[in-house]
């Protein structure tokens, strides 16, 4: 009994052995694909980059997704200020990742259907047509009936103070955040939550 323990023990360590080395492949597969360097990759992915960069691919995609969320509805210019010079090149890490998970991409877009949402057939993002320089700071067709909406999403009161709608959207973050949540409307949970409190915060601004 005490050799067979010795043998299982040695099984594990070296699939867990396998298993790191497969880490680091991937780690370092992504850094060169995208052409960035370790300092570049923790601008972008935060202090856990080795742990994100070495994520499984689906895995990876809703990382990558969730970075693209952020994108979308960046009305006060926060991912240019976030990730500066380093900015057209996350765009080319979403385009890149996107395109290699189009099936990923196409049955999140039923998703949205399903939900209720609406979105283009093929359920892509223009990179070289979006105007982003335009997009930014563009409220102008949020009405109140929308901000009554993202309220109701974040299940605020109006009067809330900015301490408690970040600290719901932290909450909400946590909860819904792909990365966390594996069901099928996590994204699409995620993508309204961003939207509403993008919204919120624009009225609290004003």
């Amino acid at each position: 009994m005490f050799y067979c323990h010795i043998g299982n023990t040695k099984r594990k360590s070296k699939s867990k052995t396998k298993a790191s080395q497969a880490k680091a492949k991937r780690v370092n597969d992504r850094l060169e694909k995208f052409q960035i360097s370790p300092d570049e990759a923790k601008i972008i992915f935060g202090r856990t980059w080795r742990t994100k960069l070495g994520k499984q691919e689906w895995e990876f995609y809703y990382t990558v997704r969730y970075i693209e969320i952020d994108f979308e509805y960046d009305y006060n210019s926060r991912c240019r200020k976030k990730y500066g010079h380093l900015y057209s090149k996350v765009l080319q890490i979403i385009q890149i990742v996107m395109e290699e998970n189009a099936d990923m991409r196409e049955e999140e877009g039923k998703q949205y259907k399903y939900s209720g949402y609406t979105y283009d057939d093929d359920f892509k993002w223009n990179y070289d047509d979006y105007d982003y320089k335009n997009h930014y700071g563009d409220d102008s067709d949020i009405d109140d009936e929308d901000i009554a909406k993202a309220f109701d999403t974040f299940g605020l009161a109006r009067e809330s103070t900015k301490e408690q709608i970040k600290t719901k959207y932290r909450e909400l973050t946590l909860k819904f955040h792909p990365d966390k949540n594996k069901s099928k409307n996590a994204t699409v949970k995620m993508t309204e939550i961003n939207r509403a409190y993008e919204i919120i915060m624009g009225a609290v601004v004003q």
